[in-house]
């Protein structure tokens, strides 16, 4: 298992025989860790975990064993289920990327781990459909981003959801291309 416990464990109840939550701290500016949260809520059956190293936080949730796919914003408060949390994404949500390179970089070596580069290059299509939906679909801080997907949707719904999107962006890709080209 491991050497030493988390840090916070939350349990569902007081009984204290199931973890609901694990938060695992790290000290500033210190960026391991997450896989150390993922291998603790494996291990003892957790669905939400946070990393903070007190700059930076990460919400996790694990679908199944070593599935942390979909992105939750926050923790659930007490008593609440994944339909409480599962917010719509606004643009006063989204928060400002401090290192886009380091992104692409992670994105690179998990896919060439596991796929090839025809995945990689593919995945530029999928960024450009997220920076249209931003640019041109999120006008307001309530604005709805339409580039999301839902924790209790289905992939099938998504997929048509981004492929709308894509088809606007082609639609309007040689107007958007240069908005992106003047905003960088």
């Amino acid at each position: 298992m491991h050497d030493k416990a988390a840090d916070i464990i939350v349990y569902e109840d007081s009984r204290m025989d199931k973890p609901s939550i694990i938060i695992e701290l790290k000290r500033p500016r210190r960026k391991e860790g997450i896989d150390q949260l993922k291998s603790y809520m494996n291990a003892t059956g957790a669905v939400f975990g946070q990393w903070t190293d007190g700059i930076d936080e990460k919400y996790i949730l694990r679908i199944n064993p070593n599935d942390f796919t979909k992105p939750i914003w926050r923790l659930p408060s007490k008593g609440e289920n994944l339909d409480g949390i599962d917010e719509p994404l606004t643009r006063e949500k989204l928060t400002p990327v401090k290192d886009l390179y380091a992104i692409f970089k992670d994105i690179e070596s998990e896919i060439l781990a596991h796929q090839t580069v025809d995945t990689f290059n593919e995945i530029f299509k999928v960024v450009f459909a997220k920076l249209f939906d931003e640019r041109v679909n999120l006008h307001n801080s309530t604005a709805i981003a339409q580039f999301r997907m839902g924790l209790t949707e289905t992939p099938s719904v998504v997929a048509t959801r981004v492929a709308d999107l894509s088809v606007k962006l082609s639609l309007n890709g040689k107007m958007f291309i240069g908005r992106v080209m003047l905003l960088s």
